[in-house]
């Protein structure tokens, strides 16, 4: 029933194997399944910080100073069926193997400076027409 109340918390025992139970009593605060999934909030003073992570090892942590970080240990998708807006007040940097981005309608890159820079090839290609200037 999703009405009821999720307790959380552990009270470590002598013979307690579960070693994020130990840590940081009663400060750290442990919610593990029997196949190994857990949340954690931490409330140790100077270290606070929640974490959740799967038995696959993928896991978020957001740590004292309010940073988050994610680690996906295979594939991650996301689904936006409506807008999607991602502002970065600092610098940003999307790096992989192969990097595409595809529109259906209109692409826009808008910078002061905009570079581009290929170590072998670039390839600029427009179905009827290709501007420059």
């Amino acid at each position: 029933n999703s009405q009821l109340p999720m307790v959380i918390g552990t009270v470590p025992k002598e013979d307690d194997t579960n070693k994020k139970a130990l840590e940081n009593y009663p400060y750290n605060k442990v919610y593990q399944t029997e196949s190994g999934h857990y949340k954690e909030w931490d409330d140790t003073e100077g270290k606070e910080r929640i974490r959740e992570q799967h038995t696959s090892g993928t896991y978020y942590e957001i740590q004292p100073d309010g940073s988050r970080i994610t680690i996906i240990e295979v594939d991650d998708s996301l689904v936006v069926k409506g807008d999607c807006l991602i502002t970065v007040v600092g610098n940003a940097t999307i790096a992989g193997n192969n990097v595409s981005v595809n529109a259906a309608e209109k692409a826009t890159v808008s910078a002061k400076n905009v570079s581009v820079i290929g170590t072998d090839t670039v390839t600029v290609r427009g179905g009827n027409k290709v501007k420059l200037g």
